[in-house]
């Protein structure tokens, strides 16, 4: 089992996907998995995530709709489909600061009751 999920919303951000995909990779994750789901883009984010994936060996299952749900039922469905212990819900054109994601974590392990970390 993966620790962290991270659960990606994608809408044609083709422009992006590749360095939301190498800001994650920059992480010091030692188990992680990317669950991609796309909500029926126009453009070619689909044919950028496998590229990024393969290329730089990224743990990504990519998903897509059959017609367009909107974000809010996107990144729903990509949440089921994870399997981490912690989840990080993040959009596909965004990009995190390398190392972004281990003080957020360092905080849910240090704290059992914790629920969520944000920032």
């Amino acid at each position: 089992m993966p620790l962290v999920s991270i659960a990606i919303a994608a809408f044609n951000h083709e422009k992006f996907i590749g360095d939301t995909l190498l800001s994650i990779k920059r992480q010091d994750l030692s188990s992680y998995e990317i669950v991609i789901v796309d909500d029926c883009s126009s453009d070619r984010t689909c044919a950028f995530i496998e590229h990024y994936a393969e290329k730089y060996n990224l743990p990504v299952k990519l998903f897509r709709n059959s017609q367009n749900q909107g974000v809010l039922n996107t990144i729903r469905k990509a949440t089921e489909m994870i399997a981490g212990k912690y989840l990080c819900i993040f959009s596909s054109d965004d990009v995190y600061l390398d190392n972004g994601l281990m003080p957020l974590l360092a905080a849910l392990e240090k704290n059992e009751k914790a629920v969520a970390v944000y920032c």
